[in-house]
């Protein structure tokens, strides 16, 4: 048997459809005569695809994964709005492959949410809904983190709490920040509730120039909200101040 080689990959090899950006532009031609009708693209696959020209041509993107035989009953159930989402994506998708980088660096500058430098068409951890939430009260400790989320919508849904800690200036930690918790709460319109998520042991460290872990000596930022600060609605509070040991 003949040993095979994979070559590296670039960005030559970007995932992407050319002809459903011209399918979406010909639906976009036969629906002119209804302004009030919407266009739903509905995505199929588990990959960060390029989405730009599907985002810039349809009003609304569901990534459905590779949702089984019943993904079809819940994908319509969705679009007909008689299922409320609340998925949140585990991946980034850039607005161009440009912006990635080479496949071949292996550097981590530009790469995943705690180290990007260039902005996302959606974050890692995002999402949308039918309804709409808000986070008050904050409080946070070495421990964990606690935060009231209330539905300010006039449906029921499913807010998913998200958790992410930045270092200290000080540190020279250089993620921008990373997720450190999560959970996915249901709420009735109008309802409060008290949410909170425990911190690993591991949540505030840092690794210094030796490969070694190190707790700041300052407090570090806890952002909570519905996704990564600066893409959703976030409160913060200061935390994890402690000795070095």
């Amino acid at each position: 048997m003949r040993r095979q080689t994979s070559q590296p990959l670039t960005k030559k090899h970007r995932v992407y459809c050319p002809g459903l950006a011209s399918l979406i532009k010909e639906l976009r031609g036969y629906r002119s005569a209804y302004s009030n009708k919407k266009l739903v693209a509905v995505v199929f696959g588990c990959s960060p695809f390029d989405l730009k020209p599907v985002a810039e041509l349809a009003d609304a993107v569901i990534v459905a994964w590779y949702p089984g035989e019943c993904g079809g009953e819940a994908i319509a159930r969705t679009v007909l709005g008689l299922n409320n989402p609340s998925g949140r994506l585990p991946i980034t998708y850039p607005k161009s492959y440009d912006d990635l980088p080479d496949f071949k660096d292996y550097a981590l500058a530009g790469r995943t949410y705690r180290y990007a430098e260039k902005e996302p068409l959606y974050p890692f951890g995002y999402g949308l809904s039918y309804t709409t939430f808000e986070y008050s009260r904050p409080k946070a400790d070495r421990l964990g983190v606690e935060v009231d989320v209330t539905n300010t919508g006039s449906l029921a849904g499913d807010e998913v709490v998200q958790v992410y800690v930045r270092a200290p200036q000080s540190a020279d930690d250089r993620r921008r920040y990373h997720l450190e918790g999560f959970s996915r709460v249901s709420l009735a319109p109008g309802e409060t509730r008290r949410v909170r998520i425990a911190f690993k042991p591991s949540a505030f460290c840092v690794y210094g120039e030796d490969g070694r872990q190190f707790l700041p000596t300052e407090a570090s930022t806890v952002f909570v909200g519905g996704g990564q600060p600066g893409f959703a609605k976030t409160v913060s509070v200061q935390a994890g101040v402690c000795s070095n040991r």
